[in-house]
């Protein structure tokens, strides 16, 4: 997540450009709704690395 205000701005040019050039990967997993209950105690663990998406 990009955040608002002067270093978010600072920062978003370079990212873009790193993410665009696919030097810069976002990790994201996606897990069944069906296992949301699980997926947010690993989160609350700290063993989630990235973002989880809840797929329905």
């Amino acid at each position: 997540m990009m955040r608002n205000g002067k270093r978010g701005q600072e920062l978003s040019p370079g990212l873009s450009a790193q993410l665009a050039a696919g030097t810069l990967t976002l990790a994201v997993e996606q897990v069944p709704i069906e296992a949301a209950a699980e997926a947010f105690g690993r989160l609350a663990k700290g063993e989630v690395r990235g973002r989880l998406v809840l797929t329905f």
